[in-house]
């Protein structure tokens, strides 16, 4: 079962937040992502050797390149202290509109 909150901004921007319980995830795969031109990931490093090949497998189905950053999970990296380092990755990768940021966490 997907459960899923969505906000819309004054802008055409939406923030969504999903849990998943589909061990699959295959909707990563069945979503419309033609606005998209790459997948930009940000998941928690001990989720990722749980779940990276997965959540990477279904999005690869979208024939868009996928950039992901493995991020350590400490509380630092749970604050706002923590987002300049989000927005340099962001810079450093060229990221665009047109990249969907996906983060993916363990609590």
């Amino acid at each position: 079962m997907i459960n899923q909150i969505s906000e819309s901004f004054h802008t055409s921007n939406n923030v969504d937040f999903i849990q998943d319980d589909d061990v699959t995830m295959q909707w990563l795969s069945e979503f419309d992502s033609s606005r998209f031109e790459r997948f930009i990931v940000f998941i928690d490093s001990h989720v990722s050797s749980s779940w990276g090949e997965t959540v990477l497998q279904q999005l690869e189905a979208h024939q868009k390149e996928i950039i992901i950053k493995e991020i350590e999970p400490f509380e630092t990296s749970k604050t706002i202290t923590f987002y300049p380092e989000v927005i340099g990755f962001l810079e450093d990768v060229g990221s665009t509109r047109f990249d969907l940021v996906i983060a993916i966490g363990g609590g």
